[in-house]
């Protein structure tokens, strides 16, 4: 499996002037030795430094050899193999790494200026759970959890602004009111994609989307039941309350009642149905008792 990518920056000290002296003689040759200037690399889908550049030097005995070093931390130093040119392309990139030249003129040898090429890290966001509401609630702003944690912003997009939320935004997800207007009355849903960017040393390295949906329910109302007159000792069969919910699949309706009055075996309760009602009535005036019911969207 491939590294992940990186951003990737090389900082680049342009000359270093180095002596280089030829054991046992006679003429001292100084030999100026240098590194040609790199450019950021700004592309983060890469994962390779813009290749580093190195002048001919001058002086010494006339012949030169080249070994490039890499290093993690700037002293602990490492030869590169297969490295004898003058010029050096670093390969895939996972972290910061220092880079210097050797130049050898016979028995003598030196160093270039250390370039230092630094690797930005790819955010990772964490998991975004679907998250779902009822008509005119208020969702509170929705805040992003990303490694590394600092140097980190947002761009979110939303491809349904009927739930209340605008089509686009940075940072965190704003407090707004959940809305659904929709007819007929169904579960509507906006996704969410957030992008996280790391930046560093003015080079952004975005990560990978992460989607997540808010669903937002309708608001629902029971049709009219007509009032009813009937005598005591009679049945009144379970029923089920008629909404004006849509037909949608993973969805249902629940009702909760309230029963004020006398002269009815029905109690406050809640359930898919409203239960069978035996009536009572031992005197001589009519009993009335009143049913309240309320209608509950389940998603």
């Amino acid at each position: 499996m491939s590294a992940p990518a990186r951003a990737v920056t090389a900082f680049v000290s342009l000359i270093l002037v180095l002596a280089v002296i030829p054991a046992g003689s006679a003429r001292a040759q100084s030999v100026q030795e240098a590194l040609g200037a790199s450019i950021a690399q700004r592309n983060c889908s890469q994962c390779h430094a813009v290749g580093l550049k190195g002048q001919s030097p001058n002086g010494g005995s006339g012949s030169f050899t080249y070994q490039w070093e890499n290093s993690a931390d700037n002293v602990s130093w490492n030869a590169i193999s297969n490295t004898n040119s003058i010029d050096y392309q670093p390969g895939s990139l996972t972290r910061t790494t220092f880079y210097r030249r050797k130049t050898s003129s016979g028995p003598c040898s030196g160093y270039s200026s250390v370039v230092i090429i630094t690797v930005n890290p790819i955010p990772s966001l964490n998991p975004l759970t679907d998250q779902v509401y009822c008509n005119s609630s208020t969702i509170n702003n929705i805040n992003f959890v990303t490694t590394p944690s600092s140097g980190i912003s947002y761009a979110w997009t939303n491809d349904n602004t009927a739930i209340g939320l605008v089509a686009s935004g940075t940072g965190s997800l704003p407090t707004f009111a959940a809305t659904n207007s929709n007819d007929p009355k169904i579960p509507i849903t906006g996704n969410i994609t957030v992008t996280p960017t790391y930046t560093n040393n003015s080079v952004g390295c975005p990560g990978s989307a992460t989607r997540f949906a808010i669903t937002v329910l309708p608001a629902i109302m029971v049709a009219p039941i007509d009032d009813t007159a009937v005598c005591t000792g009679v049945t009144i069969p379970s029923f089920t309350p008629a909404t004006d919910a849509g037909v949608y699949i993973g969805s249902s309706v629940t009702y909760s009642w309230t029963v004020s009055g006398s002269g009815i075996s029905l109690t406050n309760g809640s359930g898919p149905n409203l239960p069978s009602i035996t009536t009572n009535n031992p005197g001589t005036t009519d009993f009335t008792s009143t049913i309240t019911i309320t209608p509950t969207y389940n998603y």
